[in-house]
């Protein structure tokens, strides 16, 4: 169980706070969708259990190439 992630912490993982928006709101799409949770929470809230996942490290970020 994840207690308040500190924010700091979230963007470092996801390298930058439009990553972390972008990621964790396509994830919390997804379990929205019917997709199971990789972590257990309390929280029920779809967004809440995305920025879990995404503090431990369940969620793997894909930076494009070739974009300049």
């Amino acid at each position: 169980m994840i207690t308040k992630p500190e924010l700091y912490d979230l963007i470092e993982i996801a390298g930058n706070r439009y990553t972390l928006v972008v990621e964790s709101s396509k994830r919390a799409r997804q379990i929205i969708d019917g997709s199971a949770p990789l972590v257990v929470s309390e929280n029920q809230n779809p967004l809440t259990q995305a920025i879990d996942e995404i503090y431990e490290s369940k969620i793997v970020f894909i930076e494009p190439k070739g974009i300049e």
